[in-house]
């Protein structure tokens, strides 16, 4: 029973990477976010910043590569990608899991909407500073245009947030950008 078992699961997952089909995309952004200075291991009362009056406007501009699934109407795709944003100056490595609904789905268009997780790592240039890796809801809107191309434009929620410290200050801030994209993938 437990060799058909093992036969089973590799079967299964060699018709999904069969069915597995590459993309390569560009994305760009918006991030709106807001500054709060915390102490060293201590996250402190969210808005009791010095900051908190400070609003943040940053861009954000990156390319992801990954493989999509789609059965019909209901599929997932994941992705890695790297990216810049100038809020803290970072250059982002980016890993990400959507699952994608099709509402609507002919030959030659499809529209559905998209919900996921993601991470990034942050390579801060400041060589002063380190950062925690934060943990990002993603909700969006995707458009199928013909076989090989779609459209996507979404919004990153923070789930858990950025956290940058001094190495030699017993504080650090945290940052919580909402950022808004839309992005462009060709599919192979």
């Amino acid at each position: 029973m437990k060799k058909i078992s093992i036969m089973a699961s590799i079967v299964l997952l060699s018709s999904t990477i069969a069915s597995a089909r590459v993309f390569v995309g560009i994305q760009a952004g918006y991030d709106m976010g807001k500054f709060e200075s915390v102490l060293r291991g201590n996250n402190g009362v969210l808005g009791s910043s010095a900051f908190s009056a400070i609003q943040d406007h940053n861009f954000y501009a990156g390319l992801d590569v990954g493989t999509e699934h789609i059965y019909n109407y209901v599929g997932f795709r994941w992705f890695v990608g790297v990216g810049y944003t100038s809020a803290f100056e970072t250059a982002e490595i980016n890993l990400g899991v959507d699952f994608l609904l099709n509402f609507l789905k002919s030959d030659r268009f499809s529209m559905g909407f998209y919900v996921g997780v993601g991470s990034s790592f942050q390579a801060l240039i400041n060589p002063a500073l380190k950062g925690e890796i934060p943990i990002l809801g993603r909700t969006g809107l995707s458009f199928g245009l013909g076989e090989h191309n779609r459209i996507d434009i979404g919004v990153q929620i923070p789930i858990i947030t950025w956290s940058i410290e001094a190495f030699d200050k017993p504080f650090g801030i945290m940052y919580s950008p909402i950022r808004t994209q839309i992005g462009y993938k060709y599919i192979f």
